[in-house]
């Protein structure tokens, strides 16, 4: 045996190495593992691994080094994909291959390939969506390229009082959120209830799903839920394109609205919530208008409700004056009538008769002081008349608004028994095949898919069997 110096066997391997490899560079697959950046000398040193796929055991690791030029790539990739290179990502790098002495083998990064982590996402997305469609084909179709879930088809409430929200309470769009709706100008007070959780890692989607079953499990009466958070990077985006969130979005009872804060891209997610926003303000900025939406349409009604009541109460004004001028003339009509009559008879006085009036001198004048007293009778009792006449017509206008009052009353009741809430109570629920009410036997058939809507939730179920009441 002629052992050699470990000197001259590193330059054995340098020059092997080199006359291998140090002409020509390698495009290389791997997971990014033991990043260091120096960000004050541009240079960043990091270990590329390969895992086993059924074990997760790491099969092959090197060690790898960027300077300028590598350094410069990788700031490219993340402002290209708005990533941050980091570890636990898989990459498509170039690389030169060198050997020193000292520091051993090493892999020189040249460049990072933007397509292949953009298509390595785009993948990610379409397999969560093919499994969406194939598994989930009574809650969700795909029709002209657009997505059409159950949460889509249910209703918005008329206006948001309470709401369940999703999110991190440090993010800074939990915290816009919050502010924009308890800052709203017309002071509207909308009950926040927090369900706190990580908003961004593809490796926490199981806490958002448990946050909504959570919601869905705790009986409380919720307008909405409330997606949202702040911005990221296109890998903390993933987390959204998980086929187990998108699948619980689609089916869930209540509607979602989401403002994810990625304003370049959508998710799955947005795709098949009931309503998708941009950011956590514009979401509290449309909870909002669709409550002042509302709040204007009270007012309008109670606006239409002064209106006819001062329509009905004109019209009653003006029927007591006109009843009021019609007593009045009746009453010099009266009057005119009584002097007449006294002017006829005093002319149908002859001569001839002088002589008796003269002999029944007390009876002339007693009949003659009855006769002038009896104007004055008739105009007291017509007086009367009048006065009672128009207490009449103030009580009978008095009733007829308490009538009407009674009356909206009344609706406003009717309404409210009527409402599909109270209907429930009562006993009654609401039947759904293929998104569409349905209200007649003949409308199902023995195998037919149903959703059951009750107090509290949704309940699907499958038709055994059918029986005519006749």
């Amino acid at each position: 045996m002629n052992p050699i110096r470990l000197t001259d066997f590193a330059r054995m391997l340098e020059s092997g190495i080199r006359e291998r490899f140090g002409h020509q560079s390698y495009w290389v697959t791997g997971e990014i593992s033991n990043l260091k950046i120096y960000e004050n000398k541009g240079h960043l040193y990091f270990h590329l691994v390969e895992k086993d796929a059924s074990t997760g055991v790491v099969s092959a690791e090197l060690s790898c080094v960027g300077f300028n030029l590598g350094y410069a790539s990788m700031r490219s990739f993340e402002e290209a994909t708005q990533q941050e290179f980091t570890n636990g990502i898989e990459v498509l790098v170039q690389m030169n291959v060198s050997f020193h002495p000292v520091k051993g083998l090493k892999l020189q990064l040249q460049h990072v390939d933007v397509n292949f982590s953009a298509g390595k996402f785009q993948q990610q997305r379409q397999q969560s969506l093919k499994k969406l469609l194939a598994e989930n084909s009574d809650a969700v179709q795909l029709v002209d390229g657009r997505l059409f879930t159950r949460n889509q088809s249910l209703k918005l409430p008329l206006a948001f009082r309470r709401i369940a929200v999703i999110s991190s309470e440090q993010s800074a769009g939990y915290q816009d959120f919050v502010h924009t709706l308890q800052e709203n100008p017309f002071g509207f007070q909308i009950r926040i209830d927090l369900f706190a959780t990580v908003v961004q890692g593809e490796a926490n989607v199981n806490q958002l799903v448990t946050r909504l079953v959570e919601i869905f499990s705790k009986g409380t009466i919720y307008d909405a839920v409330i997606l949202v958070r702040g911005g990221g990077s296109q890998t903390d985006f993933l987390l959204y394109d998980a086929y187990s969130l998108v699948k619980a979005v689609a089916r869930f009872p209540l509607p979602v609205i989401t403002g994810l804060g990625h304003l370049k891209d959508i998710s799955l997610t947005d795709m098949v919530a009931h309503t998708s926003l941009k950011t956590p303000t514009m979401v509290a900025e449309f909870i909002i208008a669709q409550n002042r939406a509302f709040e204007e349409r009270i007012l309008a009604v109670r606006q239409q409700i002064v209106i006819r009541v001062q329509k009905m109460m004109l019209s009653a004004h003006e029927t007591l004056g006109a009843s009021r001028d019609q007593i009045r003339q009746l009453s010099r009509e009266q009057c005119a009538s009584e002097r007449d009559f006294l002017a006829q008879l005093k002319n149908t006085v002859s001569n001839d008769s002088l002589k008796l009036i003269r002999k029944a001198g007390e009876i002339q004048i007693e009949l003659g002081r009855r006769i002038s007293t009896l104007p004055v009778l008739q105009m007291q009792r017509a007086k009367t008349e009048v006065v009672n006449t128009l207490r009449g017509i103030q009580t009978a206008a008095i009733q007829l608004s308490r009538s009407k009052q009674q009356e909206l009353l009344g609706i406003e009741n009717v309404i409210r028994i009527l409402s599909p809430e109270s209907t429930m109570k009562r006993g009654f629920a609401m039947v759904r095949k293929n998104g569409k009410v349905i209200n007649e036997l003949n409308q199902i058939s023995t195998g037919d898919k149903i959703q059951i809507n009750l107090i509290g939730g949704l309940a699907d179920a499958t038709i055994i069997n059918t029986e005519s009441n006749g």
